[in-house]
């Protein structure tokens, strides 16, 4: 271990001890004298990170019933190496506790949802992803607008959750035939700037940085693909086998097929695997990669084709304003029941 992380490593142990024994307490108290004040019919509360001690102590003993939504678990490595390996196993059974407790409950997948009934023995009511909005369902039924040059555009936008992935995408790119790669364009969408990092390609990758929304809608609708990634080994089984990240919804939601780069055995790929417009890239040496993308860039789409298939998955499991309906019927039923 490098010493310089030692230090760190103590730092950040020593700023996790100080949030649970003095910031917890203070910000459950604070959250429960603010429930007093509001006196709500219903909580809804998102177990994640630190809101996970605040709310196990504010909200148990409350004659408040509550709707507990889960979108990761609370051992996942990044939370393992945020909290430390025992704290995040804690946050997990008082996560547990809080959906044991709860009068309903959505996650974001369905492993979540048989993960979290097998240990609390309590069913899921929903299960909740990212979602396309009404207006970009319409878009979708229209169709993508032709592109005006030859150029290939992936779009990926946000925080590279799998970094060590994501380089390999990148050099299986550069071993496409020259015909391909040269009509190649990566681009990153987002405040985190990558230009250090030792697989960045000024060649292959523009960087937007930060981008208001519309700005961002427009840039990113006028890519070929989308592009969705999860880890190709098992250095987070936690995450790779609940978790589904948001990058294959926000494709979908601007009408763009999605390349997939994950574990076989990943949530990702497993969904993707039922549809045409999403490619899985599962191999981790570049070279078997770089011929599934070869195979993949010298297909002929039929955009219509495309876009159909798209929507019928956006209205199955990715319509935002069905699933709020559904989730606010859950709602009322829970104030309904507790009057």
């Amino acid at each position: 271990m490098p010493s310089r992380l030692v230090p760190h490593r103590r730092f950040v142990a020593f700023k996790c001890f100080l949030l649970e024994k003095l910031w917890v307490p203070f910000a459950a108290a604070s959250l429960r004298r603010i429930i007093a004040e509001q006196k709500p019919d219903l909580l809804w509360i998102l177990g994640y990170g630190w809101s996970i001690p605040v709310l196990h102590r504010a909200v148990r003993d409350l004659a408040i019933p509550w709707h507990i939504s889960v979108h990761d678990m609370a051992d996942t490595d990044s939370q393992v190496a945020s909290l430390g390996k025992d704290r995040a196993a804690r946050f997990q059974l008082m996560l547990e506790d809080l959906y044991t407790g709860a009068a309903s409950r959505d996650v974001y997948t369905e492993e979540i949802g048989m993960e979290m009934q097998h240990v609390t023995g309590k069913k899921h009511d929903l299960i909740i992803h990212c979602g396309a909005e009404p207006e970009e369902m319409e878009k979708i039924r229209n169709g993508r607008p032709a592109k005006s040059n030859n150029r290939i555009r992936i779009g990926y936008p946000g925080t590279i959750i799998s970094e060590d992935t994501f380089a390999r995408f990148m050099e299986a790119l550069k071993l496409l035939p020259a015909e391909i790669k040269e009509r190649m364009e990566v681009h990153l969408f987002g405040s985190h700037s990558y230009r250090k990092r030792p697989w960045y390609d000024p060649d292959l990758i523009v960087e937007h940085g930060y981008l208001p929304d519309d700005e961002l809608d427009r840039r990113y609708r006028e890519c070929n693909w989308g592009l969705a990634i999860m880890a190709l080994d098992e250095s987070n089984p936690r995450y790779n086998k609940f978790s589904f990240p948001c990058k294959f919804a926000r494709a979908l939601s601007s009408g763009l097929p999605v390349l997939c780069v994950a574990h076989p055995e990943s949530t990702l790929a497993r969904f993707a695997l039922k549809y045409q417009f999403s490619p899985v890239m599962s191999r981790r040496d570049t070279e078997s990669m770089a011929r599934e993308l070869f195979r993949v860039f010298n297909q002929e789409q039929n955009p219509h084709e495309v876009s159909s298939e798209i929507l019928e998955c956006v209205e199955t499991y990715f319509n935002a304003q069905k699933n709020r309906e559904a989730l606010f019927r859950i709602f009322r039923t829970n104030i309904a029941t507790e009057d």
